[in-house]
């Protein structure tokens, strides 16, 4: 599974996923979710439970819980971040979403309620290819990985690194280990280590697409766009529909100043999932800022405050959304000429 990387780390973004209530009372913390898992079409899951896995992106955390017969989970204790939820039900595929725990969403004792429609994409690898790669690696080296996501469900992430740098050392083709260490260095914004797992990781398994969008965050964390390009366009030929490759190539054409490309993209992004912990609002809003497009800015920031109101930096967002719509409601120099030559004045030479 790719790791769901906020692209905007750097600047402290922190975006929500499940739409605020506004008159529920804000709690620190910790938080429950309880979740349901429905079919688009009613029905039942055939006898499997779904599997669901929560993973924070702005620190090493993880939590993973079996739903019951009627697809309802309960997960406690969740500090507040954006998490990527997985949900794998065998013989039916796997279905990832961003979720938001934070005080926009949570009731009066921190409980927090969402439903999810269960619809498998095509962005997980392939079980076979998985298991073939797990059959080829060491079996000890696999038993110090299961020992280290047990780590990190509890908390332990320092244990855990521990455990997946043993899985390496007894077996280097470890790929599945070496993302794992990437991604645990990223959210830890230890980004040159995250580069160098990344890059392990496809050493050993070139055609794996985690390490391939992975390290593609890596390198534009390390302000690198010419290299996370190159590794971004790769991420959206192997899976055209991830949302996250989509928003990394945006952002790396955003940052080698070629706008049109980075609009693309970001909207692709945008149209593949709105809500996406990545945050394309925010690139396409400075972009439309510096083309002075003040409407098209507001638009964008005002979309990304209805989906991420718990962003720890709302506040001055909102400050840059008054500050667009104003602009966007104050005539241009052009229309003051106009209306001047209506009424019989003299235009400006």
């Amino acid at each position: 599974m790719a790791l769901a990387i906020a692209l905007l780390v750097l600047s402290g973004l922190v975006p929500s996923t499940l739409q605020a209530e506004s008159k529920k009372t804000p709690r620190k913390g910790p938080y429950e979710l309880r979740g349901r898992i429905v079919l688009p079409e009613g029905g039942s899951f055939r006898g499997s439970t779904p599997l669901v896995i929560l993973e924070a992106v702005q620190f090493p955390f993880r939590r993973k819980v079996l739903a019951g017969w009627d697809g309802r989970f309960r997960i406690k204790k969740l500090p507040q971040s954006s998490y990527k939820m997985s949900i794998l039900v065998s013989g039916m595929g796997e279905m990832d979403r961003t979720v938001d725990i934070g005080p926009a969403f949570a009731d009066r004792k921190g409980r927090i309620e969402a439903t999810f429609v269960f619809e498998p994409t095509a962005l997980a690898e392939p079980v076979a290819t998985v298991t073939a790669t797990r059959l080829s690696v060491d079996s000890k080296a696999v038993k110090a990985y299961r020992k280290a996501m047990k780590k990190l469900e509890k908390g332990e992430s320092a244990e855990a690194v521990k455990e997946l740098e043993k899985a390496v050392e007894i077996d280097s083709r470890y790929a599945e280990a070496w993302n794992r260490l990437g991604t645990i260095a990223y959210v830890s914004r230890d980004y040159s280590r995250a580069e160098y797992n990344f890059r392990q990781a496809l050493k050993h398994a070139p055609e794996s697409y985690p390490p391939v969008v992975n390290l593609g965050a890596a390198l534009l964390a390390l302000n690198q766009p010419t290299k996370a390009l190159a590794m971004n366009l790769r991420a959206v030929r192997m899976k055209e529909k991830d949302p996250l490759a989509h928003a990394q190539l945006g952002s790396s054409y955003y940052h080698l100043g070629r706008h049109g490309e980075a609009v693309k993209h970001l909207k692709r992004a945008k149209q593949l999932a709105p809500r996406h912990h990545s945050g394309p609002q925010l690139i396409l809003a400075d972009i439309y800022w510096y083309r002075k497009q003040y409407a098209a800015t507001a638009q964008e920031l005002a979309e990304f405050l209805h989906y991420h109101p718990d962003w720890p930096d709302a506040d001055r967002l909102n400050g840059l959304l008054r500050r667009a719509r104003a602009l966007a409601a104050k005539p241009v120099q052009s229309d003051i000429d106009e209306n001047r030559e209506a009424e019989g004045g003299e235009a400006n030479p």
